[in-house]
């Protein structure tokens, strides 16, 4: 009984399947997947996961679009569980990479408030669009914040001054 786990009969099931079934498992739960997504981005600064975004658009992971909501919350949960709180900008860049690898075409996006506060400094804000649909916020961004840059990074017609 030298391969049997402890506590089940090496008679139940032969234990190389019953590790393969428990791996089966495991890359299928979509919790453990987000997990490992969240814990990888760990250490990483925002331009390393702002690279890693634009790594992901260029290869095919969101072209096996999923159907049905993204899993924000979910991933901004397991992401504050295991990492703390961060800043949003870091926060939305790892949820839009997070997303991206779960096959959502997820961006980064990047804004300002078009109206300057009485100090004449302007505040950024950075928000995920999924399919270009604002997630995660109260109000949709695009209505009242104005767009300065998009990651995975794409080609604007028009000139935005800061």
């Amino acid at each position: 009984m030298a391969g049997a786990a402890i506590g089940v009969p090496a008679s139940v099931t032969p234990p190389a399947t019953r590790a393969d079934v428990w791996w089966r498992s495991v890359s299928r739960n979509r919790s453990i997947r987000l997990a490992r997504e969240v814990l990888s981005t760990r250490y990483l600064n925002v331009d390393e996961v702002v690279n890693r975004i634009e790594v992901t658009a260029r290869t095919s992971a969101v072209q096996r679009r999923r159907s049905g909501p993204p899993p924000i919350t979910r991933v901004r949960l397991i992401q504050r569980l295991l990492s703390g709180f961060h800043p949003p900008l870091r926060e939305n860049a790892v949820t839009t990479l997070v997303l991206r690898r779960l096959g959502h075409a997820a961006d980064l996006v990047i804004g300002y408030e078009p109206i300057p506060e009485t100090t004449r400094h302007r505040r950024l804000f950075a928000w995920v669009e999924v399919d270009g649909v604002p997630m995660g916020t109260s109000l949709p961004a695009h209505t009242y914040l104005q767009e300065l840059i998009r990651f995975p990074h794409q080609e604007r017609h028009e000139h935005v001054q800061v």
